[in-house]
């Protein structure tokens, strides 16, 4: 059913009329004006928009007592005053490692200050360096001479990615290690040997175990 207002087509919501024109009907059983009163520019915090300056804009110091001046704020894109002096003093001197921001040890991605360091010490070569003492050079050299694969199972390291195995009784309880090197494995051989703790015997059973169980 459509509404009773001459030239109207929408749904009728009640007393015959679309809710637009209900609406209309009730402001002038109330005596307002129609469509209502005109905003009033001069009001500043009017929710139409004004000419007028924004009441953040007024304010001559931030929350922490840093006067606005020019250059010493930045402003947002809804008109806020964001107080430069307070960034940099709230600016961290270290990153969650500890390691100091500094001039040659920051760089920037994006807007995210990044330490160097940090990005340096998770590559992986830093990390075969600091935990087997091999630099890149040796580790290469290694890897030609068991012909790019597995020392185990012989699949190429372009198929699995390369692990260094070292023994683990020697350095117990140690984060590095530099004189129980081994070889290279491939991670399937190499997390397969630290499941079962470098065990002959654990091994052989699930060597056995296969064997009783292949069709």
């Amino acid at each position: 059913m459509k509404c009773s207002e001459e030239g109207c087509e929408k749904v009728v919501h009640s007393k015959g009329l679309c809710q637009p024109h209900y609406r209309q009907l009730k402001r002038r059983e109330r005596g307002l004006q129609l469509p209502g009163p005109k905003p009033d520019p001069s009001k500043p915090f009017s929710r139409y928009g004004t000419t007028g300056q924004s009441h953040h804009l007024k304010q001559d110091f931030c929350s922490n007592g840093h006067k606005y001046e020019e250059g010493s704020y930045k402003l947002t894109s809804d008109n806020h005053r964001v107080c430069l002096i307070c960034i940099e003093e709230n600016r961290p001197t270290h990153c969650p490692q500890g390691h100091e921001y500094t001039l040659d040890n920051t760089y920037w991605a994006g807007n995210t200050r990044q330490c160097k360091t940090c990005n340096r010490e998770r590559a992986p070569w830093y990390r075969i360096k600091k935990k087997y003492g091999l630099d890149i050079e040796e580790y290469k050299e290694i890897l030609e001479q068991q012909d790019n694969k597995c020392a185990a199972c012989f699949r190429s390291f372009e198929e699995v990615r390369p692990c260094v195995d070292h023994d683990h009784t020697c350095c117990p309880g140690q984060e590095t290690c530099g004189g129980c090197l081994r070889e290279i494995l491939c991670i399937n051989c190499n997390t397969a040997l630290g499941q079962v703790n470098d065990s002959i015997e654990h091994l052989e059973f699930l060597i056995n175990y296969i064997r009783r169980h292949k069709k």
